[in-house]
């Protein structure tokens, strides 16, 4: 049988394997962090997408070109300020 290039003690395996399994927890935490930001973002764009559409749908004038423009302003806005506050809140 040929020696190995490489031999490695048992301890040595194990905390590779321990490492292993760290990054793996840690690389499903931040995909769950992630999804929660994609969901917070989507809340906002189709908040304001609702609000843009009720606009439509009213029969007031005043309250449908506010209701137009707050939809436009949270469905653009919204969804940026939280990934910036996202991304302060992670680069640190």
């Amino acid at each position: 049988m040929a020696n190995p290039l490489l031999t490695l003690s048992d301890r040595r395996i194990a905390d590779e394997i321990k490492r292993a399994r760290q990054a793996d927890e840690d690389e499903r935490v931040w995909r769950h962090k992630l999804a929660g930001l994609g969901a917070r973002c989507a809340a906002w764009y189709a908040g304001g997408v609702f609000a843009a559409v009720y606009a439509v749908h009213t029969t007031n004038y005043e309250l449908g070109v506010t209701l137009f423009y707050y939809g436009l302003f949270v469905a653009g806005v919204g969804p940026l300020a939280t990934a910036f506050s996202f991304w302060r809140a992670h680069t640190s």
